[in-house]
């Protein structure tokens, strides 16, 4: 199973328990964006971590915490200014390794309560960062 069939399964899970992609919001909602550099350390080959995340972001499901989350496909494009440049995985501009690998959106009383809910992803103990921001709530959805 790769992760992105794993994040599917955590979505289809989240929706099925009526927390996914809700419209009204009773608390304040964060991204979590899982982010990799040259200190993350990834699976080895033949091995998953899907089970891993999967059952995290179940037990957010179960508390009603998880709204949203996916990993991102390898490829995409930068732009900037008037210049485009196709990306490659794990790549930041400039050839520097990292990047933004996937991301969760969750329901928290206030920012702390988003980054102790965060500090237990398990996407720290691989050497990974997560970057966590409030959405406004005054934007389109």
């Amino acid at each position: 199973m790769t992760l992105v069939t794993g994040m599917l399964s955590i979505m289809a899970a989240a929706m099925l328990m009526g927390t996914a992609q809700t419209t009204e919001r009773k608390q304040p909602t964060f991204m979590l964006l899982l982010l990799e550099n040259e200190k993350y350390e990834p699976a080895a080959k033949g091995t998953s971590r899907v089970p891993e995340y999967t059952a995290w972001a179940q037990e957010l499901a179960k508390k009603g915490q998880l709204v949203d989350g996916a990993e991102l496909k390898h490829a995409g494009t930068v732009l900037s200014g008037k210049s485009r440049r196709d990306a490659v995985a794990n790549e930041l501009p400039g050839g520097k390794p990292g990047g933004v690998a996937g991301y969760f959106v969750i329901q928290a009383p206030d920012l702390e309560a988003a980054l102790k809910i965060s500090s237990t992803c398990p996407h720290l103990k691989y050497g990974g960062q997560i970057m966590v921001r409030e959405l406004n709530q005054g934007s389109a959805q």
